[in-house]
């Protein structure tokens, strides 16, 4: 890992701003890698720095969050289930006490367009995809953030931050908007493009960052940015005679008093007064302050978080907002940034009619598998979401369902522990030394920069270790197996796939069962709130039936039919109450067993509606094999020196084996096309010739066919 302060200068040709490492009251190198082991990649030196928060174990935190004006897609899920992993992996595995806030923009140039062309009242619109985005978060098993500020409810504390800016000269008023100088920013003594310094200047990612209604005729530069838009009576919205085409539309455009008269904030600011507010001042300013805070009023921010995207020039733009608010040169300490989400290898867009909402992909995978997907990449690097890595994503909760399945299995077989032996012999060392090796890796593994695919990686060494362990006693006595030895292996990887977010909190080891319907109604974790005749109408309604079909065959004397029996309870029934039943041979006996292991009936349909799949498509490929063997029995019939000879339309003259000399014009087939025809007659001739054999040999194979029809029929 690498352990620096010093940045990279890797940002253009002004390179990037020097960063000030937090430092405690008393610290040397080796006492800061036990304090404070984290690494992280921190945007602003674009190097893995140490994690030191300014005030001990407590971190504030705050994270960018949605602008909620359609539904939320994949890329949303890839910025806000990797944040929530971070999260989780610093409050439960390192201990921090973290303080997060996350906003939600509710007043935008998108939702104000999108509410126009759609007719609705812009807060309706921001109000129903908010509730969706919350909805859909809790799907994924998002935590809730433990502050969650909404910009319309901060416009006044909005109007006082950029008034501060105005009395400090880096803010000026114009007919249609206030701005931020950022020549007047600098001027004072700041820098600007902290982040991103090569994309300053970059014309394209400033207007997207302008919105489409910032009317930026009166800018002074083309770096300034909007802090105040003052409302407009027109916007730009698509027709409804055609979607390519765009019209002047009236609108209601929200506004709401100020010094500059009617108008809204700008995107970049509601960030910068939103997390100043709740995270930072130690009293919460007058909405109608304008003198700017005293040193002492603030603590600064340990970490702000968001995706890719938003560095430029969203945050860059917060960085400047903020730090010439409060005078300062360094408002946040480490920038955590997530990676961008590609659909298959392409830019995710409607346009290529790749767009994924996270209930649509909810619809095809659990969240659990999903969240597998996020947790095989690492946070801030690209990533893809195909088929492939979904198809990974699931091969890897399979190895972790199995090993629990198999775990729970031998324990309740091996029950109570009191009466089984423990004695700790050289195979129990190993694998004990094997878990404590992992848990070192798993935590160099999170400690450096949040590896969540190493540590997972290790996970699954760790289970492979110990199958192989349960295989070696199994093969003298499952007797012989040490279950506390076991279960503590099985509760160290469940605590972990806890700390990732696959597993809730109050599981003891394993994923928990899960029915989909009753997980989708709230009753996952909560309890269904079924009573026990509930529960077991559908076990004991099975049960009985089994009975009978059982019986009566008994009764015929049906052998057949009790073997389909046990194989439809096995493969039909059991499934559709959550349970898997495998036939196992004992390796140390040799007689077959059953073993149950419950599972979400969802994924029981799944796997047999795959292997139903794989079945068909068996069944298709050995059709067509039968297809192409009868017309290769068919072509086999012909003599070769048929072949050719009804090919009139190709050739007109043939030599006496009925090979073509020449092409329909009457002109001597070139040596390559005579030598390609030959070849073709050879085989052909080849193939008759064993028809004929086979033909020949028929009569005798005839012959002892009735006699075994015969001697069937007798028995």
């Amino acid at each position: 890992m690498e352990d620096t302060a010093a940045p990279t200068n890797t940002g253009g040709s002004r390179g990037l701003h020097p960063w000030r490492m937090p430092q405690p009251f008393c610290y040397t190198t080796e006492i800061l890698e036990k304090t404070h082991p984290v690494m992280v990649l921190n945007t602003l030196t674009r190097t893995k720095t140490r994690f030191i928060p300014i005030d001990g174990k407590k971190v504030n935190w705050y994270q960018c969050g949605p602008t909620v004006y359609a539904e939320s897609h994949m890329g949303h899920a890839r910025t806000y289930v990797g944040l929530d992993i971070i999260r989780r992996i610093m409050a439960d595995y390192f201990g921090y006490q973290i303080t997060l806030c996350q906003n939600v923009t509710d007043i935008d140039d998108k939702i104000i367009v999108r509410s126009t062309e759609s007719n609705v009242e812009f807060t309706a619109l921001a109000s129903k995809y908010e509730h969706e985005f919350l909805q859909d978060m809790q799907s994924l098993g998002v935590q809730l953030p433990d502050v969650m500020t909404r910009v319309s409810e901060y416009v006044p504390e909005i109007v006082s931050f950029i008034q501060v800016l105005v009395n400090k000269g880096i803010a000026y008023e114009t007919s249609s908007s206030v701005y931020f100088s950022v020549q007047q920013f600098e001027a004072s003594g700041h820098t600007y493009g902290k982040l991103m310094p090569e994309q300053i200047g970059n014309l394209k990612l400033l207007a997207e960052g302008e919105g489409s209604l910032t009317a930026a005729d009166e800018k002074r530069a083309p770096s300034d940015f909007v802090l105040w838009k003052k409302t407009r009576n027109t916007v730009k919205a698509k027709s409804k005679e055609s979607s390519d085409k765009y019209e002047d539309k009236e609108v209601k455009e929200p506004s709401w008093d100020s010094p500059w008269g009617q108008g809204r904030p700008g995107w970049h600011i509601e960030c910068s007064v939103m997390s100043f507010h709740a995270l930072q001042a130690k009293a919460v300013l007058s909405p109608n302050e304008t003198t700017a805070p005293t040193p002492d009023s603030f603590n600064g921010i340990d970490v702000h978080a968001g995706g890719v995207d938003l560095k430029f020039p969203h945050h860059e733009n917060e960085i400047a907002q903020s730090e010439a608010f409060l005078n300062t040169k360094q408002w946040v300490n480490y920038w955590l940034h997530t990676g961008h989400l590609n659909i298959d290898g392409s830019k995710m867009s409607k346009s290529l009619k790749n767009f994924i909402s996270i209930r649509g992909a909810l619809e095809h995978y659990t969240a659990r598998q999903i969240r597998f997907c996020f947790v095989l990449h690492k946070y801030n690097a690209m990533m893809d979401y195909s088929a492939h890595t979904m198809t990974e994503a699931i091969q890897t909760e399979k190895i972790f369902t199995e090993f629990f399945h198999n775990v729970k299995a031998i324990l309740r077989k091996l029950q109570p522990v009191s009466k089984q032996p423990q004695h700790v012999s050289q195979l129990e060392k190993d694998l004990l030394r094997a878990l404590k090796t992992a848990e070192h890796q798993v935590y160099v593994a999170l400690a450096d920069d949040f590896d969540t695919p190493r540590a997972l990686s290790v996970l699954q060494e760790l289970i492979r270790a110990t199958n192989k362990h349960v295989e070696t006693l199994q093969q003298q006595s499952d007797a012989s197996i040490s279950t506390v030895v076991l279960s503590s292996v099985a509760r160290y990887i469940t605590q972990m796939l806890k700390v990732f977010g696959l597993v809730p909190q109050g599981v003891e080891l394993g994923f928990p069962l899960e029915d989909s319907s009753a997980s989708a109604a709230g009753g996952a974790e909560g309890g269904s709130g079924l009573g026990r005749e509930e529960i077991l109408a559908p076990l004991l309604d099975m049960l009985s039936k089994f009975r009978m079909d059982i019986r009566a065959a008994a009764i015929a004397g049906d052998t057949k039919a009790v073997l389909q029996a046990a194989d439809a309870l096995r493969d039909d029934v059991l499934p559709e109450l959550g349970i898997r039943l495998e036939d196992l041979k004992n390796a140390a006996t040799g007689v077959m067993d059953s073993v149950w292991k419950l599972e979400d009936p969802e994924v029981l349909r799944k796997e047999k509606a795959q292997k139903e799949a794989i079945r068909l498509l068996k069944e298709e490929e050995k059709r067509k094999q039968l297809k192409l063997q009868q017309e290769r029995e068919e072509k086999a019939k012909q003599p070769a020196e048929e072949m050719f000879r009804a090919a009139t339309d190709l050739y007109s003259a043939w030599d006496a084996q009925g090979i073509p000399t020449h092409d329909k014009a009457g002109e001597p087939l070139s040596k390559n096309v005579l030598k390609k025809l030959q070849k073709d007659f050879a085989k052909q001739k080849e193939v008759h010739e064993k028809y004929l054999a086979k033909l020949r040999g028929g009569p005798a194979t005839a012959a002892a066919a009735p006699a075994e029809e015969t001697s069937a029929t007798d028995a």
